[in-house]
């Protein structure tokens, strides 16, 4: 079993410090093999389990909902991990239509996803 599966095994507050380290410490090479795991442990993608986001209210456990609030915010660790790998224009990522709600999935399938997000005036 490989690092990063050993990490994502560990407590909620462990995960997230490791996970913060490597997005500081680590190459984008790294972090390029390293975000489509993260994403399908957190959310729960690919027959895991996920990390019960949905069930984290801030009345019943206030510390794991601020930790996953830093965690995940548009500034924090997570997102600095997506903004690092966006600034390489050589990354890229495979994103199964199956994720997209029904209504772009089916815009996408006909053929109209660009008209709609462009729609053109005659």
């Amino acid at each position: 079993m490989d690092k990063m599966q050993q990490v994502l095994q560990q407590p909620l507050q462990y995960r997230c410090d490791q996970i913060t380290h490597w997005v500081d410490e680590c190459t984008n090479k790294d972090l390029e093999y390293a975000l489509p795991d993260i994403i399908e442990d957190i959310f729960g993608i690919s027959n895991r389990v996920g990390w019960g986001l949905l069930n984290i209210e801030y009345t019943l456990n206030p510390q794991e909902y601020d930790l996953l609030f830093k965690f995940l915010h548009p500034n924090g660790p997570m997102f600095r991990l997506c903004y690092k790998l966006l600034s390489d224009p050589y990354i890229k990522y495979k994103f199964q239509l199956s994720f997209l709600p029904q209504k772009i999935k089916q815009s996408i399938v006909e053929g109209t996803a660009l008209l709609q997000a462009f729609p053109c005036r005659m």
